[in-house]
């Protein structure tokens, strides 16, 4: 049977107008992503990773990812301005794009880097928009909601690959530390209503969640951070260990 998205998904409990905004908390917590996006791909910009890659397309994944965040900011800033189905279809179609780059990203790290970059990257962002299409053309919310729940499976699939085969750039505690703030901002949608009559109107449940998933995805940032690290180390101590050798084999009182 065919099932609509519910119009009740729409009754956000932050109604309020501030600066012009409407649901002024549920759109402005949505910078975290941007800022979030946008770090990111200033620092894929900065070189810094290129030696964790073999090959520059290797970086793929990541680029798709950040730029995804600064299109989930976007889209998630447009439904929760005007919420309905018509706007819900950018902020879903932004979060397969993030869902699906975060795949690809572990499948080519820990995987195969060719397969998850030339063939799982397009396939996957592929499946994920095909979902978000379908719901929107045929009203049908059905089609989405079967990736939502095979993304659990599949999230399952990618924490083995993660806790048994060892990996170039992910981490394993990015991983823990995404999914614990994943599960934070499901608990604070929620409770979208309960936590702004516990905060006498301040913040909402649903402002909340935007917050924690943001902090979720930022985690990816000091990752990077630290695997371009190790491999600027890596490529630099063959280089010391050649020159202490050369060093070692020099008449004494010469210079090199």
């Amino acid at each position: 049977p065919r099932r609509p998205q519910p119009v009740a998904y729409h009754a956000f409990v932050d109604d309020r107008i501030l600066a012009g905004i409407p649901h002024f908390g549920d759109v402005v917590s949505n910078a975290a992503f941007l800022v979030v996006g946008v770090l990111g791909l200033a620092f894929l910009a900065s070189g810094r990773l290129r030696a964790a890659f073999d090959r520059g397309w290797q970086a793929r994944p990541y680029l798709v990812f950040f730029a995804s965040l600064v299109l989930v900011a976007v889209g998630s800033a447009v439904y929760h301005w005007e919420p309905n189905d018509g706007t819900l279809f950018w902020d879903r179609a932004a979060m397969t794009l993030t869902f699906m780059s975060l795949a690809s990203i572990v499948i080519a790290d820990r995987v195969s880097a060719r397969w998850g970059v030339t063939r799982g990257l397009p396939l996957l962002l592929g499946l994920g928009l095909a979902s978000a299409i379908a719901w929107r053309i045929t009203g049908d919310v059905t089609y989405y909601f079967i990736l939502a729940q095979v993304a659990p499976l599949g999230s399952l699939v990618l924490t083995l690959f993660v806790l048994f085969r060892r990996g170039r750039i992910t981490d394993a505690r990015f991983f823990v530390g995404l999914a614990g703030l994943y599960a934070l901002a499901v608990i604070f949608e929620q409770l979208d209503g309960t936590l702004w009559a516990l905060t006498a109107g301040t913040i909402s449940g649903h402002t909340l969640k935007h917050l924690a998933a943001a902090s979720g995805v930022a985690l990816m940032i000091p990752m990077l951070v630290r695997a371009a690290g190790r491999a600027a180390a890596e490529r630099a101590a063959p280089r010391a260990d050649l020159e202490q050798e050369e060093l070692t084999y020099l008449p004494r009182g010469a210079s090199r």
